[in-house]
C-alpha cells in the first residue's frame, strides 16, 4: 500500500527537479554569476537595517541605467 502513495510523487518529483535544472543552465548560460557569501551578507545586512522597499529597489536600479549612458 506504500508504494501506491510513493508512485504519483515521483512523476511530481521528476518535472520539479526538470524545470530547476533548465532555470539553472539559462543562468548560467545567460552570464548571470552567483553572489559572493560577502555580498549575502551585506544584502542581509542593508535589508535588516532599512527593511524592503520596492521603491528604493527601482532608485537604484534606475540610477544603474543612468551611469552607464
Amino acid at each position: 500500500m506504500q508504494s501506491e502513495k510513493q508512485e504519483p510523487s515521483i512523476y511530481y518529483t521528476i518535472p520539479v527537479c526538470v524545470v530547476f535544472n533548465f532555470c539553472n543552465r539559462w543562468i548560467t548560460a545567460s552570464g548571470v554569476h552567483a553572489v559572493s557569501e560577502e555580498g549575502h551578507r551585506l544584502h542581509g545586512k542593508v535589508l535588516a537595517q532599512k527593511g524592503y522597499d520596492p521603491k528604493l529597489r527601482e532608485r537604484h536600479l534606475g540610477s544603474i541605467g543612468e551611469s552607464s549612458e
